[in-house]
């Protein structure tokens, strides 16, 4: 009997860029080891599927709460994000992003609404926050220091609503990421 002890490996990335003979695309996992080996599993679906509805148990377990489906929230979500980004940067125009006419605040949430899953909206998301640097609000309550931190907290508290997180960089950079990796899963 085999008594080697069991290698610990971490989650690094999905890999969808190769491809099978037939030219089916290869969904291929990747893990890393403590030594920085790699190591790749490339599922069945049928192996897929067992595993998001294990995952999907296990997290509703976990927080003890029906999930968040983003469709359920994406309004709510949008109106409070459109108010939020107007009231901090009321000079900015969107119209030259989206290309559409109106106050800058119902044309966000229009765009966003219109988000058919969650990573287009965190797509939108990203590009709104391009040009709202928390370092050039027009807010007093945005001024100085303390202006990204205050506007990260804010952004957090709306966008956690749908599993998202944000962090600011720096330099009007900004990152935003899945909170719970079963979100990208449940997106119908």
């Amino acid at each position: 009997m085999d008594e080697r002890k069991p290698i610990a490996i971490k989650f690094m990335e999905i890999d969808t860029s190769g491809y099978f003979r037939d030219g089916r695309i290869v969904l291929k996992v990747v893990f890393r080891d403590e030594k920085g080996r790699l190591y790749e599993w490339v599922p069945r679906w049928e192996d897929v599927k067992n595993l998001y509805i294990e995952a999907r148990r296990v997290e509703e377990i976990n927080t003890k709460t029906k999930p968040v489906y983003f469709n359920e929230k994406k309004q709510e979500v949008a109106s409070e994000l459109a108010g939020f980004l107007n009231k901090f940067f009321a000079t900015i125009s969107v119209e030259k992003i989206f290309g559409i006419h109106g106050k800058k605040d119902e044309v966000i949430r229009r765009v966003l609404v219109n988000a058919k899953n969650l990573e287009e909206f965190k797509t939108l998301v990203e590009r709104l926050l391009e040009i709202h640097n928390p370092e050039n609000s027009a807010n007093l309550e945005l001024k100085g220091p303390n202006a990204p931190k205050i506007m990260e907290k804010g952004l957090n508290e709306i966008l956690n609503k749908i599993g998202l997180k944000i962090k600011y960089l720096g330099n009007g950079r900004w990152k935003i990421d899945y909170k719970y990796w079963i979100h990208l899963l449940s997106q119908e």
